[in-house]
C-alpha cells in the first residue's frame, strides 16, 4: 500500500520490520517470507535510485529462492530487473531479460492465469524498451503478442497497459495523425484507471508523463503543462509523492524550449523553487540538469551555470558511480554537444518512466 503511493520511507521501515521478524524463525515458510522482504526493499531502492543496491538485494532474494526463475514468488523480481536495465538506459539487456522471461513462460502451462499475467507484463516491458530504441515494429510485434496472452482476460488494467503502449508507438511517428493517435490511446488508459478510484495512480501519472513529453516533442507547451498540473494535482490531492516529481521534470524539460522570455522566467522560478519537492535522486538529477542546459540560453549568466553545475556534481553523493556517468553522458553531455552541433538542446528524452 505505502509503496504503490509512493512514500518509499515508509514502504522501507514496513519490508525492514517484515525482514527482521522473518529472519528470526529459520523455518522454510518464513525464510521464504524473509527472501521477498529483502526483494522488496531492494524493489524500493529502485524507486529511490539507488539501482545498484536494489540490483544486489533482488539478484541475492533470486539466488536464495534458488528456483526455476517461473514462480510466482520470483516473476516479480525478474521483471524488475529488466526494467531497472531500462531505466540505466540499457536497452538492449532490458530487452533481453524480459524475452528470456517469456520463453522461460513459454514451457509451462499456457492455461495458467498467474503466469499468463507474468507473460503479459513481461512482453508489454519488452515493447516499451523497443519504443525507447525507437523500434516501432519490434515494439507493435511485441505488443501484439501481449494483446493475444491477454486475450481470455482482458480487464481494465490489461486494457489500460495495452492503450499506454500502443500510444507510445503511435507516439514515435512525426505526423498531426499520429500525435492525435497516441493522445487518444493516452486518454483511453487513463479512463482505465481511473475506473478504479485512486488506487492505480502509477499509472494514471505514467500517462501524464508519457503525454506530457508527446506534447513537448510536438511543441505544444499548453498541453505539456496541462500533464505537468496533473501530475502536481495527484501529488497534492492524492498524496501521490512521485507525481510532484514527474510534473516538474515535465516543467523543466519545457525550460529547454525556445520559447517567450516571460514564461520561461515562471517556469525557471517555479521549479527552482520546487527542487526541495523531489524525493527521487534520479528525477532530482534530471531536472538539475535540465536547469544547468537552460542557463546557457540565459546569456551572461555565468555564475548560475556554475552554480547548477556544482549541483550536478553533488548529485554524486545520492547516486552510485555507474548511474551518475551514464546519466552525466545522456543527460548533461550529450545535450551539449547537440546544441554545439545544431545550435538548439531539442529535448532530452524519457525514455522510460522513473
Amino acid at each position: 500500500h505505502f509503496l504503490l503511493r509512493g512514500h518509499l520511507a515508509r514502504s522501507i521501515g514496513y519490508f525492514s520490520a517484515a525482514y527482521r521478524a522473518y529472519s528470526a524463525d529459520n523455518s522454510r515458510d518464513t525464510t521464504l517470507a524473509a527472501t521477498k522482504a529483502s526483494g522488496n526493499i531492494g524493489i524500493v531502492a529502485l524507486y529511490q535510485g539507488q539501482l545498484d543496491r536494489g540490483k544486489e538485494l533482488i539478484t541475492n532474494a533470486l539466488r536464495m529462492m534458488n528456483g526455476d526463475g517461473c514462480s510466482p514468488e520470483e516473476l516479480p523480481f525478474r521483471i524488475e530487473l529488466a526494467w531497472m536495465s531500462a531505466r540505466r538506459g540499457e536497452f538492449d539487456e532490458a530487452g533481453e531479460q524480459a524475452i528470456g522471461i517469456v520463453r522461460d513462460l513459454e514451457r509451462l502451462d499456457h492455461s495458467d492465469p498467474v503466469l499468463r499475467q507474468f507473460r503479459f507484463s513481461a512482453l508489454v516491458g519488452a515493447a516499451h524498451f523497443a519504443v525507447a530504441q525507437g523500434n516501432d515494429n519490434k515494439a507493435t510485434s511485441l505488443r501484439d503478442q501481449a494483446e493475444r496472452t491477454a486475450s481470455e482476460n482482458r480487464s481494465p488494467i490489461i486494457e489500460a497497459n495495452l492503450r499506454v503502449i500502443t500510444g507510445r508507438i503511435h507516439g514515435l511517428g512525426s505526423s498531426e495523425t499520429s500525435y492525435r493517435y497516441a493522445l487518444a490511446e493516452f486518454d483511453a488508459a487513463r479512463r482505465c484507471y481511473e475506473s478504479f478510484g485512486d488506487g492505480l495512480l502509477f499509472g494514471l501519472y505514467k500517462v501524464a508523463i508519457y503525454a506530457g513529453h508527446l506534447h513537448i516533442k510536438h511543441a505544444d507547451v499548453e498541453g505539456a503543462l496541462r500533464e505537468a498540473l496533473r501530475c502536481l494535482d495527484f501529488a497534492r490531492d492524492r498524496k501521490f509523492l512521485p507525481a510532484a516529481s514527474a510534473g516538474l521534470l515535465l516543467k523543466s524539460q519545457l525550460l529547454l524550449q525556445q520559447r517567450g522570455a516571460s514564461i520561461v522566467d515562471r517556469l525557471y522560478e517555479d521549479v527552482l523553487r520546487s527542487l526541495h519537492s523531489i524525493h527521487n535522486p534520479r528525477v532530482l538529477f534530471r531536472v538539475i540538469a535540465n536547469l544547468y542546459l537552460h542557463s546557457w540560453n540565459r546569456r551572461g549568466d555565468l555564475d548560475l551555470t556554475a552554480h547548477h553545475l556544482e549541483q550536478i556534481h553533488k548529485m554524486k553523493e545520492f547516486l552510485d558511480s555507474s548511474s551518475y556517468d551514464l546519466m552525466y553522458e545522456r543527460y548533461v553531455a550529450k545535450p551539449i554537444l547537440s546544441r554545439t552541433l545544431a545550435g538548439n538542446f531539442g529535448h532530452t528524452p524519457i525514455e522510460v518512466a522513473e
